[in-house]
């Protein structure tokens, strides 16, 4: 099963989170007191914990504490691997292609993003309002309007499959 146009929630999260931790390096910053360990830093303390092992008549060490000039090269391959996983994902998956836009007539799409919006999570809502917002351009109607009139439709359509 690929990517289908029902993932551009995940898609753009997963976008946000790679960004984030690799791009962006919050991977490797302190989290600050009270805040728990970053992954690299728990990845790190597993390594160093790592005891040596005799493996062909030869002890080693599954751990040695690599340069700056290493963790730098490091840090800029992991960069590199995620930037080009963006772009492979943002070829394999157009979020602007037209029938995405069409998300906005997902009756399942429209439920779970009135059960997220209530648990204080707008973004699949959002994303609705915005692909709609994107149709009715296309069609050359009143965006506001016509946006606000499906989000109603969509509700009204909602609580009748709930009294069902």
């Amino acid at each position: 099963m690929g990517i289908t146009v029902s993932h551009t929630g995940q898609v753009n999260d997963w976008r946000r989170r790679m960004n984030a931790l690799f791009a962006d390096g919050q991977i490797f910053m302190d989290p600050g007191a009270g805040q728990g360990k970053t992954p690299f830093h728990i990845i790190w303390e597993q390594a160093e914990c790592a005891k040596p092992i005799f493996y062909n008549n030869k002890v080693l060490h599954l751990f040695s504490r690599p340069s700056k000039e290493t963790l730098r090269s490091v840090a800029a391959s992991i960069q590199q691997v995620v930037q080009l996983a963006i772009e492979r994902v943002d070829v394999e998956f157009d979020i602007n292609r037209p029938e995405v836009t069409f998300t906005a007539f997902d009756l399942g799409r429209w439920a779970h993003a009135v059960e997220e919006n209530h648990q204080g999570r707008p973004d699949s809502r959002e994303l609705l309002l915005g692909h709609a917002k994107k149709l009715f351009r296309h069609w050359q109607l009143s965006g506001s309007q016509g946006v606000q009139e499906l989000e109603a439709w969509a509700l009204v359509l909602l609580a009748d499959e709930r009294e069902r």
